[in-house]
């Protein structure tokens, strides 16, 4: 995308900071790149992030639930 993405990519936490008393090191496999949307679904109950891997499993094609009309 020649850079263009640089504005909607977001750097997301996997072990949730809000949920230590005090700061700690983060190391790169503790974070994911995720869109804005994603980041914001991900943190929709601000007290427990939404697993990153359950993100994933609600938006891949033929795996979302049908919904009744």
């Amino acid at each position: 995308m020649g850079g263009k993405g640089v504005r909607v990519l977001q750097v997301h936490h996997l072990k949730q900071l809000a949920n230590t008393d005090r700061p700690r090191l983060t190391h790169l496999n503790d974070l994911a790149v995720l869109c804005a949307n994603c980041h914001a679904l991900v943190h929709i109950n601000p007290k427990r992030a939404l697993a990153v891997s359950a993100l994933h499993r609600m938006l891949v094609p033929g795996r979302m639930q049908k919904t009744k009309t």
